[in-house]
């Protein structure tokens, strides 16, 4: 499930208001809500998912850069219940390319090193285009922008290891 905080105050919307003006949740999910769930659960729905913070890594070639945003993109594949069955295997791929990356960074310059950095890649793009399948697109057709941001998220890693495997 995931929460979406709305303001009603600009206009009429396609769901039914019942205190206009006032700040509402949409909730993201196979079955409705009832106004009951809502107001039993405030907690499920203002809880929080923290990612790790990658503030003193920008996107970038190194292996720090790429494990703390691996590890962001992991927190968020897990925590995201929208997605329906993509999580688990979305997850698969992605703790592949930690592994993988840590086992690289651990293993210096050396051959084996850019192979994991390539079977990294390689993970990374197999969860790329799980979330861009058709099955994909057809099944989370109702949050296209939540699907679209977990795949720029992907697509923003692979770059970055197939450059890191490339330096000298």
């Amino acid at each position: 499930m995931l929460y979406f905080p709305m303001d009603n105050t600009t206009g009429n919307s396609a769901m039914t208001e019942t205190d206009p003006g006032v700040i509402a949740y949409l909730q993201v999910r196979n079955t409705p809500i009832t106004a009951n769930e809502v107001t039993t659960s405030p907690a499920t729905i203002c809880e929080v998912v923290s990612a790790p913070d990658c503030a003193n890594a920008p996107p970038a070639a190194t292996y720090e850069s790429i494990l703390c945003r691996l590890d962001a993109l992991l927190t968020r594949v897990r925590a995201a219940a929208s997605l329906g069955v993509f999580p688990s295997k979305s997850a698969a791929n992605v703790e592949r390319a930690k592994s993988l990356t840590i086992e690289a960074r651990t293993l210096g310059r050396a051959k084996k090193a850019r192979q994991r950095l390539q079977q990294a890649a390689k993970a990374v793009g197999g969860y790329v285009s799980r979330l861009r399948s058709l099955t994909a697109r057809k099944t989370l057709k109702g949050v296209e922008m939540i699907r679209l941001d977990f795949v720029d998220a992907g697509q923003t890693i692979k770059p970055d290891l197939v450059t890191l495997r490339s330096q000298p």
